[in-house]
């Protein structure tokens, strides 16, 4: 391979000539495709929004326990025992609350990007010189990723940008990035990506795709979808639940006006106020819905059973977890006045 990839004097000249001429004297973008379409609506563009962000962090909820459960990677070190002073007892848990936030920071949700197919040349004179693909990176220091030229000579002489799976490959090789690695893992592909679900493996499955793939990769994308789907269908939501992840889960399933059975899981594990997140949510995602309309002086649970009027395909489960957890609160209720008495 290493022959291969040496090419001759006049042939490396001919060939990095051109790339510094289409880069430089005609002003070619190498990074991005020349479609000039309007871009589609963008869920990305609603999911940065501060007021998304803050009701997806919300509904994911914090719980310490589990966010710091111990987990089988190798342990680094010995543990240390320190003695603190109530002063450095309330800084270090302060310490301990802030790296859980950044724990549960949202990985970001976008687009699939569009495919490259942009020929730049067609230089038959010099076909056939080498029989292998040639890569041409610009390496230059502070330069974002996305906006590093690379180009391919193929062996025909055809000069083109490097598609999005080529540039990640060439990225990983001068760039590498922690977890990633330079073939798709063979995890992602079937059976072993079923098998992986089918044992409920899901934050293990995500947290690897968010570390090997860019978030608007097609893979990526599907494999999250796949991931939501069946924790939708299996209802294991509590298996994100406090994880960086969840977030993600309740946006899909809103974009996807889905939200009916994860209203009923929050409903059994008294989680109203998340339940109300989560319909907030749904109105900002669709300013336009039924539901969006303010209704003042309202109790939780008109609001929970007027908007699965309007907005849910399956009200009647709604309406029958919400008619459970009234039982139980009145249950609670009598009990407590027996136990006073």
């Amino acid at each position: 391979m290493a022959s291969s990839m040496q090419l001759s004097r006049f042939t490396c000249q001919r060939l990095f000539g051109t790339f510094q001429s289409l880069t430089r004297h005609q002003g070619i973008n190498l990074c991005h495709t020349s479609n000039q379409e309007p871009p589609p609506v963008d869920p990305g563009a609603i999911f940065i929004q501060p007021r998304v962000q803050q009701l997806l962090h919300n509904i994911t909820g914090f719980d310490e326990i589990k966010l710091h459960r111990t987990r089988k990677i190798p342990r680094r070190g010995t543990p240390e025992i320190k003695l603190l002073t109530d002063d450095q007892l309330k800084k270090v848990k302060e310490d301990v609350i802030e790296l859980s936030q950044t724990k549960l920071q949202l990985p970001p949700i976008m687009l699939p990007r569009k495919p490259v197919d942009a020929v730049l040349s067609r230089d038959t004179e010099i076909a056939g010189l080498e029989d292998a693909k040639h890569f041409f990176v610009d390496i230059s220091y502070g330069i974002p990723e996305r906006k590093r030229h690379i180009v391919v000579r193929e062996p025909d002489g055809t000069l083109r940008k490097a598609s999005w799976e080529e540039r990640d490959r060439v990225m990983e090789v001068y760039y590498h990035r922690k977890g990633r690695k330079m073939t798709t893992p063979k995890m992602f592909e079937s059976p072993q990506f079923e098998k992986l679900l089918e044992e409920g493996k899901y934050e293990y499955v995500l947290n690897q795709a968010c570390a090997q793939f860019e978030p608007d990769s097609p893979v990526y994308i599907e494999v999250l979808k796949k991931t939501y789907d069946c924790i939708d269908e299996r209802k294991q939501y509590d298996r994100l639940r406090t994880t960086r992840h969840f977030g993600g889960l309740a946006f899909h399933l809103v974009v996807e006006r889905r939200i009916e059975n994860l209203m009923v899981d929050m409903i059994q594990r008294n989680l109203i106020e998340n339940v109300l997140d989560l319909m907030t949510l749904h109105q900002v995602v669709f300013p336009d819905c039924r539901s969006s309309q303010e209704h003042h002086n309202v109790s939780f649970m008109d609001k929970i059973k007027k908007f699965a009027e309007l907005e849910c395909r399956e009200k009647d489960i709604i309406e029958l977890a919400l008619q459970t957890f009234e039982d139980s609160l009145q249950s609670e209720v009598r009990t407590q006045k027996q136990s006073t008495v």
